[in-house]
This record gives structure tokens, sequence and C-alpha cells, in this order.
């Protein structure tokens, strides 16, 4: 691990707390090593992307509501029956007559039968509409899932390829130590010259930065990866 004090890696830190929307000056460490996970499964990833990838989701809920829009504006042909009860109490009183008093109660129930008649072709016209709503949502879930597995399917290759390209890297950084130390022990004996050296040092920085941008694009490879399938962890 390692710690910025400069005065850059402090307005890092400013900035990376503001991200993560908490106190500006907290404080925290870098690390410096970075590990990647080796076995991803692309059909492991496709199967959770499926079930939790949030775009497609919400495109799956969207197809719903379209289908119950449609089952709801077919239903619009058929008789409507309702059903109605009630309890009623009655009480009166009269100053004259033979009755001054009289009440009643009990349970009052119908049943209301509506049958829909022409309107003027305006249920056909509901009735396509619903159903154009309802074929253009399956469209657009179908072309979400495509999107989907066309998305994972390139980050995977990319996944797979930075995976390598670590390796050789890994090995390329090696071989610029191995030339660096032995340049660096030759340059101290004086049978090399400064440029030698020169060139030496700068193959070993190369190396570095290239092995450092190998492990980056893996890193990146991953987490988006995790990010469409929806397993992305969020501490």
């Amino acid at each position: 691990m390692w710690e910025l004090k400069n005065e850059n890696g402090v307005t890092e830190k400013i900035r990376m707390n503001e991200l993560l929307v908490r106190d500006l000056q907290t404080d925290f460490v870098v690390i410096s090593q970075v590990s990647f996970e080796q076995n991803l499964d692309f059909n492991e990833l496709k199967t959770s992307a499926e079930k939790q990838n949030p775009l497609l989701q919400s495109q799956i809920l969207t197809k719903k509501v379209a289908d119950l829009n449609l089952k709801q504006v077919k239903g619009n042909r058929y008789p409507t029956v309702r059903l109605t009860s009630g309890y009623n109490f009655t009480r009166s009183e009269a100053s004259l007559g033979f009755i001054t008093q009289s009440s009643g109660q009990g349970f009052v129930y119908g049943v209301t039968a509506t049958v829909p008649v022409f309107n003027g072709f305006l249920q056909n016209k509901n009735e396509k509409a619903a159903k154009y709503q309802a074929e253009n949502a399956g469209l657009l879930l179908e072309q979400q899932k495509l999107s989907l597995t066309s998305q994972l399917s390139s980050l995977f290759a990319s996944y797979q390829t930075n995976l390598e390209l670590i390796k050789v890297e890994e090995k390329n950084l090696e071989i610029a130590k191995q030339n660096l130390d032995i340049t660096m022990a030759k340059f101290k004996i004086g049978t090399i010259t400064t440029i030698e050296f020169r060139t030496a040092q700068q193959n070993f920085i190369e190396a570095s930065v290239r092995y450092s941008n190998s492990q980056y694009l893996t890193k990146l490879s991953e987490i988006n990866l995790k990010e469409l399938a929806g397993t992305l962890p969020l501490n």
C-alpha cells in the first residue's frame, strides 16, 4: 500500500471523497496491489445478467405492463357484472294517526349487468393500439437481450485477452529488470556508456508502464462485466 502526501495527492483524495459523497477530509490509503478474478465464467455472467441487469429488468416490466394493458382493453368487449349489497335501517315517527312509530331493517342486494354496444369502431382501434404497444415492447425486450449478450461477449473477450497480456507484460518487465541490473553493473565498472545505461532505464520504465496498463485494463474489463451482470459489490 502507498499513501499520497503531496499537494496533488491531497487534491485527488478530496475529489474521491466528493465522488463517494462523504466528508471531504476523510483520509484513506491507496492499495497498490491489484487483484483479479482469473476464472470468470461467461455462461454464469450471462445467466446473472438475465436475472439482475437493471436495464433488462426494466424492459421486462415494460413488456408485462403492455401485455396487461392489452388484456384490459380486450376485456372491454365482454359484459360487466357488478354485485351490490348493503344493510338498511329505517325509523319514522308521526304525531297524528293510528301509527305513531315505524321502523324497518334488513339486507339489500342486487346485480347490475352492463353490455357493451357499438361504439364506432373505437374498441377495435384501442385493441390495435394496445397490440402494437405490446409487440413493440416485445421487440425492445429482445433487442435489449441481444445488446446485453453482445456487450458481455465483447467485454469477456477483452477480459481474456487482457489476462494473457498481463502475463506477457509481466515477463517483459522481468526481462527489462534483469537487463537493467546487468547494465547497471557494467556501468559501475565503466564498460558501457551513459547513453546505454539510460536506454536500459528507459526500457524498464516503459515495461513497468505497459504492465500497469495491462493490469488496469483487465480490472476495468472485470468491473464492466460484473456491472452488466448485476454482481458488482457496492462495498
